[in-house]
């Protein structure tokens, strides 16, 4: 490996940092901390862990700026929240992905969600499964199949089934009863 005599740009040098750990003694507006009662300093953008009170911290100093580069200890422990403010997309890539909790996972958008499994099923188990739809519900299938031991469909207005063939059959008793009742 020949090596070259040129010297080196001071523009593309790496700048100096230094590193410390401190404690976040206090939040404040625009994403910022106070740092050991003194320092401000602001996330880094590799920081995933939002920063709490309290938290210890590795700080990186370059220049006259402070970043948390990572949280080191927390007293408690028993909370995290992932946060990204500054990115506008996140996607993970993955041959698996888990996501697991002991009491409760919750999803949440102000606009739309999509659960897409392109050629693949999406399966759901649980002991109850509550839909609820401000406006409309649409199921769009090939087949659709429903089993259960008593199924209770009510509407205030109107229930249409229609089909170019309906079968309704019962091995005891079918009952229709209203105020009247059209045939044909």
């Amino acid at each position: 490996m020949k090596m070259s005599n040129q010297p080196i740009s001071l523009e593309k040098a790496p700048t100096q940092a230094k590193m410390f750990i401190g404690e976040i003694t206090e939040m404040l507006e625009q994403g910022r901390y106070r740092i050991n009662a003194c320092y401000l300093a602001q996330k880094s953008f590799g920081c995933l862990i939002e920063p709490q009170v309290s938290d210890q911290v590795l700080i990186i100093q370059q220049a006259d700026k402070m970043y948390i580069s990572q949280i080191i200890s927390r007293e408690g422990g028993n909370q995290a929240t992932l946060s990204l403010p500054q990115a506008e997309k996140v996607t993970l890539h993955a041959q698996q992905l888990n996501l697991s909790s002991i009491e409760k996972t919750q999803i949440q958008t102000q606009g739309d969600l999509e659960l897409l499994s392109c050629g693949g099923k999406i399966l759901t188990n649980a002991t109850q499964i509550v839909f609820n739809a401000i406006e409309t519900l649409v199921q769009l299938a090939r087949n659709s199949i429903h089993r259960a031991t008593n199924i209770d469909q009510q509407a205030e207005v109107l229930i249409r089934n229609h089909s170019q063939y309906q079968l309704v059959t019962a091995s005891k008793d079918i009952k229709i009863d209203a105020e009247r009742i059209n045939m044909g």
